[in-house]
């Protein structure tokens, strides 16, 4: 990592609901849930302290199992992303503001038409961290 790139792991203080089952995780999620229907995890977080005109801010999804659909507020950012598409990143500095609510979506990667089958195509979650990386250009 770049000596000016600031690291901010999204970890703890995730919700987790799979239809109107809800509880509280830290990511990584080591238990992926088995299911037919989509998991959403969100959270809440303010806006990095030290920010300057010359400061990028990237929004980093490590890893997942599923379609994952990412959500920053109102805007969506990213819409059915298979695993294989792992990491995936984007610019986030032009929705910076105050306060955020972060929200990743997932559900089961299935062929259209196709059975459900196999458990392990069930399988959806979290399983890798969240980070936002705050780069500054003016090092």
């Amino acid at each position: 990592m770049d000596s000016n790139t600031h690291r901010i792991r999204l970890r703890a203080a995730w919700h987790r609901q799979i239809g109107t089952s809800y509880d509280r995780v830290d990511l990584p999620d080591i238990q992926p849930a088995l299911c037919d229907s989509p998991l959403h995890y969100w959270r809440s977080f303010n806006c990095p302290t030290g920010l300057t005109e010359q400061s990028l801010v990237v929004l980093r999804v490590e890893a997942w199992l599923g379609l994952l659909s990412i959500r920053l507020d109102e805007t969506l950012l990213a819409e059915g992303l298979s695993p294989q598409t792992a990491p995936w990143e984007m610019d986030i500095t032009t929705l910076i503001k105050s306060a955020h609510r972060l929200q990743l979506d997932l559900k089961p990667n299935l062929p259209m038409g196709l059975d459900i089958e196999s458990a392990e195509q069930m399988q959806v979650g979290l399983a890798g961290i969240v980070i936002l990386q705050i780069v500054d250009s003016a090092s």
